[in-house]
């Protein structure tokens, strides 16, 4: 018998093999912090990825019966948010309305918490870190307690004093990213990269995100730390992606921590996230030599004025170009993430945005159209313009929409345009930077210097060819 299962849910159950976003790139690592708090604690538990696993809600109910556990916990974000109350519902019907207790925490609750009240099939909450609050939680009611409603975590001060992620708990073969799903099970151990967090919180304010549980509450765990689980699991992994949304925000932090990554003497591998206002040419050098191979920023729009005005990134053009001007330097490789679909935006603004990348000259680039989802001031932007409906979601979570995400939630469409012009616009995005001879030329030459760059490229030709016609890859959401 265990004492809670953890599940993270699936956008929709399996059908078909049907996969409706990117599920697999990264493991639940919030789930794994909070597993190993638990185990730290004399809590027994297992996590469940369900996508990941390629589980079915039949697959789940039988787990359930098998072990019995007394607790439940479902993590869901806005897009998973359906397949949670239909697991709850399931889990409900098979086996009653006392046992197991089922809890709903993630990302939704975070921005929705009032979605508790509104979908009773929940015993109860918990919105934020859950590491302490649900472990005190667990232990009360395994002493025979029953809770209710909706509680509230505060952010963790320190860092430092929480266990790893219980790493042990998932299989690490069922990782690394739809692009390579067809790839063997030993060559995909080999190229796993572990997800790790080096800080937690944002304190910015861009318009487009989802964060609204401790608004701009940043806190930052020390290198010293950071490197002993890297160290740890240094052996495991071919790699490391930070998860940090600015990696390089405590700029000497990170410093300190490609210190002691070059003095081990260990050939280190990562990849981080960050912003270009955040990097400069001395960090950057240091970075390289740690073994950082790629970095991504968000760029946003390709028009100052959108991305500083109306999304309120606050990064300037000649950062951003200098930034990657600086990777290419140092043999790190910049990937820009950009996006369509802010108010004000015209013609004008979207065309600025086709050409930016290949203006940039990066060394990737992904663009979506804007999503607004709870949580994120965009959605409320949306709300207000007639362009999402006041509850819808509700009618989603409870499967008037449809179960397929992407096809049920509208993108956000400026004033004056229509769905077609970004769609177009996107794979115009694409063509302009993929087919530009000077990529071309900079990747053979990249190719040439580094030869697990040219394995690289070989593994995203599939991926390369289906964006240039599709205007996305694969799995993208938007």
């Amino acid at each position: 018998m265990t004492d809670v299962f953890l599940i993270n849910c699936p956008i929709a159950f399996k059908k078909n093999g049907e996969m409706l976003g990117d599920e697999t790139t990264n493991p639940p690592l919030g789930l794994l912090y909070i597993a190993s708090y638990l185990e730290r604690s004399g809590i027994s538990v297992k996590v469940f990825d369900v996508r990941a696993e390629n589980l079915s809600l039949s697959d789940i109910l039988r787990k359930i019966k098998k072990e019995n556990p007394k607790v439940i916990g479902l993590s869901a974000m806005t897009p998973s948010i359906r397949a949670a109350v239909e697991l709850a519902k399931e889990i409900r019907g098979k086996f009653g309305h006392t046992e197991p207790v089922i809890v709903l925490g993630g990302a939704h609750l975070c921005a929705d918490p009032d979605f508790i009240r509104r979908f009773p099939v929940f015993d109860f909450g918990v919105v934020g870190e859950g590491e302490i609050l649900f472990t005190q939680l667990m232990k009360k009611i395994l002493r025979g307690r029953k809770l209710n409603g909706l509680y509230f975590a505060e952010p963790i001060k320190d860092l430092n004093k929480l266990p790893f992620p219980a790493r042990h708990l998932i299989n690490k073969a069922n990782y690394y990213g739809a692009i390579n799903e067809d790839i063997s099970q030993k060559e995909r151990c080999k190229m796993v990269y572990a997800s790790l967090i080096g800080s937690r919180g944002c304190p910015f304010h861009c318009s487009f995100c989802s964060k609204s549980v401790y608004k701009n509450v940043n806190r930052v765990r020390s290198p010293e730390n950071v490197y002993q689980e890297m160290e740890e699991i240094f052996e495991d992994y071919g790699g490391y992606i930070f998860m940090d949304d600015t990696l390089t925000l405590h700029r000497e932090n990170t410093f300190r921590l490609c210190q002691l990554l070059i003095s081990s003497g260990k050939r280190f591998r990562w990849m981080a996230m960050t912003r270009a206002s955040s990097v400069d040419e001395k960090l950057l050098k240091i970075m390289a030599q740690a073994g950082c191979h790629d970095l991504f920023f968000g760029v946003e729009s390709g028009n100052e004025k959108i991305r500083n005005q109306v999304i309120k990134k606050n990064v300037k053009d000649r950062e951003i170009f200098q930034a990657v001007r600086l990777c290419r330097k140092y043999g790190i490789q910049s990937n820009l993430f950009l996006m369509l679909g802010f108010p004000e935006e015209t013609e004008k603004e979207i065309e600025d945005m086709v050409n930016f990348g290949k203006k940039a000259k990066a060394d990737f680039i992904g663009i979506h159209i804007t999503v607004p989802l709870p949580g994120a001031e965009i959605f409320n932007i949306a709300i207000k313009e007639g362009k999402l409906d006041k509850d819808i979601i509700d009618k989603y979570a409870r499967g008037e929409l449809g179960k397929n995400f992407k096809r049920a939630w509208p993108l956000y469409v400026p004033n004056g345009m229509n769905l077609e012009a970004l769609v177009e616009a996107k794979k115009r995005t694409y063509r302009n930077f993929y087919l530009d001879p000077g990529w071309i030329w900079r990747r053979v030459q990249r190719d040439l210097r580094y030869h697990e760059s040219l394995k690289q490229d070989f593994r995203m030709i599939k991926t390369g060819i289906y964006a240039l016609l599709h205007g996305e890859t694969k799995y993208s959401m938007s």
